[in-house]
């Protein structure tokens, strides 16, 4: 659909859709986890006078149905700020003109239709005093319910198996939106942790993988399970024996994930694609940053993984620290291989809002930059919700020959890399872990 957002400036309270029709509209708003509703318009004004004025136009025009309305009644939704018993009374008073038209009856209780009465009072930041009345009105004509409340079955603190890294359930609601995310889909997420980000593709319909290099986040744990201090950490609230990922899945009614993989999604590439490209239709993912969880890679360990494998005795390859800026490449160049042409990636990018430019971004040829949105964390941090999509051959080798004649790397400055520094003023340890070897610098 169409859409724009309404003046006057500021919060985009409200936006303006084209649908095709009411069903349609449903379907898409179910979708949308930061919707709360939509609603054809019947008057939109800076005032009641003027959006009175403008439903009286509308409904003669015949741009509402009256007839399909049958019994109604209001409601009242203010942005912003509330409205007494008597305020309410008196602003649906200034639509009487119209309302009065319809040919239904009032029903309080079982009303096939529902007007609202909307104000938007949210404050504008470019005004030292906030004007007393509202900055525009609405009367609506409720159509259906958005994906508002969606998030609150996937509620963290009522789920199975989670971490301290496990993404807001609302976000991963995002993320397989913006993924564009369909029923039969197959979507990995090669940094997947608890698979939380994973949980809403699935409920989508889609066929999920999840890659981790942490054996322990994909095998899971006890429930009851204590750390250093004898605190339990995430006891599970539905009483499981045992928490995983797999359970998560079951507690929702889920499908469990096609395959839950302990492998290193860069060094393991060519045997995760088998050797052919358009492997998965979707990427989510939230990478580490290094901050309450390490960014690492497998390391090559000859003689001991040969060794291992001639004995009984369990292997557990080695890891070494990754740049964030490394963690970027592999990402990217896992996705441009991965996914074929026009299906996404969605992916996080911390950075430093004192420092952060636009040119500190992910490049990479075969990958359009569509979106990016910024959450703020803190007052130097903030992430970015980064989606790209696969282009064409044509359009990969123009974009490598702008970005080789631009000199410009391919992924995010190294600036990045260590966030950690930044969170905890740590340079100089940071600094000196660097000069002693401590990282995996991707060839």
């Amino acid at each position: 659909p169409g859409v724009e957002s309404v003046p006057p400036l500021g919060p985009a309270v409200f936006m303006f859709a084209t649908f095709p029709d009411d069903g349609v509209a449903r379907e898409v708003v179910a979708r949308c986890a930061l919707v709360r509703y939509v609603a054809r318009r019947v008057g939109h004004g800076e005032g009641y006078a003027a959006a009175a004025e403008d439903a009286a136009r509308r409904v003669e025009r015949a741009e509402v149905d009256w007839d399909k309305v049958g019994s109604w009644k209001s409601e009242f939704d203010v942005f912003g700020g509330t409205l007494d018993l008597e305020e309410k009374k008196e602003a649906l008073g200034r639509f009487r003109a119209v309302l009065e038209t319809l040919p239904g009856e009032v029903a309080m209780k079982g009303a096939d239709s529902v007007f609202i009465v909307a104000e938007d009072r949210h404050p504008r930041p470019d005004l030292p005093e906030q004007p007393t009345t509202p900055r525009q009105v609405f009367l609506l004509l409720h159509v259906g319910e958005g994906g508002h409340r969606e998030p609150l079955g996937f509620k963290l603190n009522k789920r199975c198996y989670i971490s301290t890294t496990t993404m807001d359930p609302i976000l991963s609601i995002v993320m397989s939106n913006l993924a564009l995310v369909r029923r039969h889909d197959v979507v990995v997420d090669p940094f997947c942790g608890t698979a939380g980000i994973l949980i809403p593709a699935a409920k989508l319909g889609a066929k999920v993988v999840g890659i981790d290099m942490d054996l322990r986040a994909l095998r899971g744990r006890a429930n009851g399970t204590r750390d250093r201090k004898n605190l339990v950490v995430f006891p599970c609230p539905v009483g499981n024996a045992w928490c995983d990922p797999a359970r998560n899945f079951a507690q929702y009614g889920l499908d469990p994930p096609l395959a839950l993989l302990n492998m290193d999604m860069g060094t393991q590439m060519d045997a995760l694609l088998f050797r052919r490209a358009a492997a998965f239709d979707a990427i989510v993912t939230d990478p580490p940053y290094g901050i309450r969880e390490a960014a690492k890679a497998a390391k090559s360990d000859g003689d001991e993984a040969l060794a291992a494998r001639d004995t009984d005795r369990p292997y557990v390859p080695q890891t070494a620290r990754m740049r964030l800026h490394d963690v970027m490449l592999t990402l990217l160049e896992f996705a441009e291989r991965a996914l074929p042409e026009g299906r996404r990636v969605v992916f996080w990018l911390p950075t430093a809002r004192e420092t952060y430019k636009e040119e500190d971004l992910p490049r990479w040829p075969g990958l359009r930059l569509l979106y990016n949105c910024e959450q703020v964390l803190t007052m130097r941090l903030s992430r970015r919700l980064l989606v790209m999509e696969k282009t064409g051959v044509e359009e990969k080798e123009a974009a490598r020959r702008e970005m080789e004649a631009e000199d410009k790397e391919m992924v995010a400055r190294r600036g990045h890399d260590d966030l950690s520094a930044m969170v905890f003023r740590n340079a100089e340890r940071s600094e000196g872990r660097a000069r002693k070897g401590g990282w995996h610098v991707r060839e």
